[in-house]
């Protein structure tokens, strides 16, 4: 029987996950323009909204089939519209209306709770529009997984040119984590399946040994805050599909991805002045 015989790498490679998020572009998500409900400025708010049964958002706004701008139907869902023209109240476009069609859906969602809907651009044309309910579908959640696995391979790359040795580390632990890693390292040894002791930490765990053994200070309240909430997104991520079905959290996983990238680079500056330099860790 033949054996398989893995190696370790520790080389930090920050461009495997940016190819990736290059490839889950806007127009995976949009919705194309022959399929949007768009409305006149000369149009009565009230006409617009009677038009309007799937309760939309947001309507362009269309100027003899020239899209000039987003009528923010929501306002009204709750209250009485006043008995005026679309052309008074709609958003004109400009640069925080539109988003290039092969811009990185994770440029979408870093500031979807601020600009909730964009019409997306191709070459010279508005070819549609991407919205807060879009963040339920797939590719945005392939993006996701991939930003924060790219984050938990920062948090592994750090642990490991910080630290010359596992039991630097692992004493971060509670004694149950301790025991349950050893464990499992020393039977993926006699498997011959080992390839490096940081694979056998779960996020919970990197995000421990960081906040305990190599940033201190004040700021670890708000560390162990950011670290919470990109864990429970990434959760939501590989056991639901709910994770942005309100629009209350889309806005959280909005504001989840931008502390990522905030700690994404906190931790890359500290790889690049080396933490230490370490070999990797092993039991």
């Amino acid at each position: 029987m033949n054996k398989i015989f893995w190696t370790s790498s520790t080389a930090y490679n920050a461009n495997l996950f940016d190819g990736l998020q290059a490839g889950l572009t806007v127009n995976m998500i949009m919705t194309p323009r022959a399929d949007i409900l768009t409305c006149k400025s000369t149009e009565s708010i009230p006409g617009v909204l009677e038009r309007n049964p799937d309760r939309f958002s947001y309507i362009p706004v269309d100027d003899n089939g020239r899209l000039i701008g987003l009528f923010h139907a929501e306002r009204w869902f709750s209250k009485r519209a006043p008995n005026e023209q679309v052309g008074s109240y709609f958003e004109p476009l400009s640069e925080a209306t539109l988003i290039g069609a092969n811009a990185g859906i994770i440029e979408f969602v870093r500031r979807a709770d601020e600009q909730p809907c964009q019409l997306v651009v191709s070459g010279s044309r508005i070819d549609g529009l991407v919205s807060l309910s879009d963040m339920q579908k797939l590719p945005v959640r392939a993006a996701l997984f991939g930003l924060v696995t790219g984050m938990e391979l920062t948090m592994s790359e750090l642990i490991r040119r910080h630290f010359h040795d596992t039991k630097e580390w692992l004493s971060a632990l509670s004694r149950e984590r301790q025991s349950k890693i050893s464990d499992e390292i020393g039977l993926s040894r006699q498997a011959e399946g080992y390839v490096d002791d940081i694979l056998f930490t779960q996020f919970c765990d990197k995000a421990d040994i960081i906040r305990k053994k190599i940033i201190s200070g004040s700021s670890k309240g708000s560390l162990d805050k950011k670290f919470k909430a990109i864990q429970q997104l990434r959760n939501d991520l590989a056991h639901a599909n709910d994770y942005a079905a309100t629009p209350r959290a889309a806005h959280s996983v909005a504001e989840v991805v931008r502390g990522i990238f905030d700690l994404q680079s906190r931790l890359s500056n500290l790889i690049d002045c080396g933490a230490t330099s370490a070999s990797p860790a092993q039991a």
